[in-house]
């Protein structure tokens, strides 16, 4: 999402469980058992792994990494072995692009499973039009993905700005407060935010006062936070702000006692599984919409749920996963789908799979734990529910499910496929 943390040289991930403890000199395949003749599948997965937005690749990685543990276990994709080759960009969008435009024409990977920061992702939908390969975005949020940049090529799983917002938006004035303001990430993902909840507020008859942005890095949100008016005047707060720098600012709204005078609310990057005990008395009361909450709580506590939870956790080593967890791994199993439905041989057949993705539909399952999904074919945005939920005791309550149906909007005009 920014241009932060140069290196030197590319780095990767040190071992196949996918933490970010070491790092070499070249690229990590994770390859699954050589199950029956023919040439392994290659996905590309270009990810940050470090820098600002480090901790969203890597639970992107260990929900695709959980994905082809099972994968493997069924009897890989038509039978073929899959490898996934990884390498960080450290959130890079340069890095990003480069990264992948090698891993298509140089290591003939078949598909890209990857885009995590909207920044990194919005400039790899073009790379995937321009050399007509498979994209499948994991995390990025932007509504412009599947917008104005949208492609034949590029689908996207996870909800974006305009479906939170127009999910979260009544309740957020029906029930927290009318006045916000906005607290957000200067970066395509911040301001979709910002813009898309302005426009759903003021249907609802709420309005967003004061808006602030802070620059992807941050480290010290102190003077932005001076800059929030009373709470007496405004008491709602709209946190917009993701990766390590949401860790550090929910820090600084507790040392400030900020979520005893405010009413918080924000989206899947405010709290992160791993982080949970150490954030929760930071927000504690904040509201959150989220595409998948990190604690086993109904309706996400299905057998589904807790096989994919246990499946997860063997992979990343005892975190539980999160919203940035699932859409990876689900996204797998939609290309294992389309890939079978489509008898695709190589990277000829790739229109091949996209019309097999095109309109796909998918239950609640082990392979698709969020819940019932579908992909619209007028612009490859995934359409699924959300949820609605309170930060209480460090727990979190449940307070809303919204469908797809109730979160609807028309694919943009801008979108030509």
């Amino acid at each position: 999402m920014c241009d932060l943390c140069v290196m030197d040289r590319r780095t990767f991930l040190k071992t196949a469980a996918g933490t970010a403890a070491g790092v070499l000199a070249g690229p990590l395949f994770f390859r699954t058992k050589a199950l029956a003749q023919g040439a392994p599948i290659r996905i590309g997965a270009p990810l940050p792994l470090t820098g600002p937005v480090g901790p969203l690749g890597q639970h992107s990685l260990w929900g695709a990494q959980t994905a082809l543990r099972i994968i493997e276990s069924s009897g890989g994709i038509a039978g073929r072995p899959v490898e996934m080759l990884v390498e960080d960009d450290g959130g890079r969008p340069a890095n990003a692009v480069s990264i992948m435009r090698k891993m298509i024409l140089q290591d003939q990977v078949d598909a890209i499973v990857a885009g995590v920061s909207s920044a990194e992702t919005l400039p790899m939908v073009p790379v995937a039009k321009e050399s007509e390969t498979l994209f499948l975005v994991t995390v990025a949020e932007s509504d412009l993905i599947t917008a104005d940049q949208c492609n034949k090529y590029t689908f996207r799983l996870t909800p974006d700005a305009r479906a939170k917002a127009k999910a979260f938006a009544p309740f957020m004035v029906r029930n927290i407060a009318k006045s916000w303001q906005i607290v957000y990430w200067d970066m395509a993902w911040g301001q979709g935010l910002r813009d898309w909840f302005r426009l759903e507020l003021e249907k609802q008859g709420g309005e967003v006062v004061n808006a602030i942005p802070v620059p992807v890095g941050t480290t010290d949100f102190s003077a932005y936070l001076a800059k929030l008016q009373p709470a007496s005047q405004v008491p709602g707060i709209f946190h917009c702000v993701a990766g390590l720098d949401a860790v550090r600012l929910s820090k600084q709204i507790g040392e400030f006692g900020i979520q005893k005078e405010y009413k918080i609310a924000g989206t899947c990057d405010v709290i992160f599984p791993e982080n949970w005990a150490e954030e929760a008395p930071n927000l504690e009361g904040a509201y959150l919409v989220e595409q998948y909450v990190a604690k086993d709580v109904a309706p996400l506590n299905t057998a589904a749920d807790r096989e994919f939870r246990r499946n997860f956790q063997e992979v990343s080593k005892g975190i539980p996963p999160g919203p940035h967890s699932y859409a990876s791994y689900e996204s797998l199993f939609i290309y294992k789908r389309a890939m079978e439905a489509s008898g695709y041989r190589d990277r000829r057949d790739t229109l091949k799979v996209v019309q097999a993705i095109e309109g796909m539909r998918g239950t609640k399952s082990l392979q698709f734990p969020q819940g019932p999904f579908v992909i619209r074919p007028d612009d490859h945005q995934g359409l699924l529910n959300l949820y609605i939920w309170r930060l209480q005791g460090g727990q979190a309550n449940m307070l809303a499910t919204v469908s797809s149906g109730e979160t609807y909007y028309p694919p943009a005009s801008t979108c030509r496929l």
